[in-house]
């Protein structure tokens, strides 16, 4: 289902857009299966950020939310990965946050654009026992939406 279009000649890009976009994830689903990917537990890691000044995650944590996280095992560098131009896997797991409340989710290959120090990535990637080739999605919200 095409939304939004005003002018019927955008069809054929829209159309084009979308199935570069179904590849994209095809090919990603095949990187995760051969790299025997998981996602792991959701981790409470509110302490990791108590001293931070990422605007977002204080502005939770500050409002009496808190910060979860969960490690995508084998995942590294497909979280950022381009599905469409201004659009990647990131994207797509952060718009299913958002129909939860959510203002997003951000992940670590983001993390130092949203004012997180690298001493933070650290600490968090061994919070929930990510190694090299894994990432952390995190959300900041208040608790009865993150949870």
């Amino acid at each position: 289902e095409i939304k939004g279009v005003q002018a019927l000649g955008d069809i054929r890009d829209i159309v084009a857009g979308e199935v570069d976009r179904q590849v994209e994830l095809l090919e990603i689903r095949d990187e995760l299966e051969a790299r025997d990917a998981a996602v792991g537990d959701v981790v409470d890691v509110s302490e990791t950020f108590a001293d931070t000044d990422s605007g977002v995650i204080r502005g939770a944590l500050d409002s009496g939310g808190e910060v979860l996280a969960v490690p995508l095992y084998g995942f590294d560098g497909l979280v950022g990965r381009e599905l469409q131009p201004d659009r990647r896997l990131g994207t797509e797991l952060s718009d299913h946050a958002k129909r939860a409340g959510a203002g997003g989710i951000f992940h670590t290959d983001e993390l130092p654009a949203y004012g997180v120090t690298d001493d933070e990535v650290d600490a968090l990637r061994e919070a929930v026992d990510a190694g090299p080739n894994d990432a952390v999605a995190i959300v900041a919200a208040d608790s009865d939406v993150a949870g």
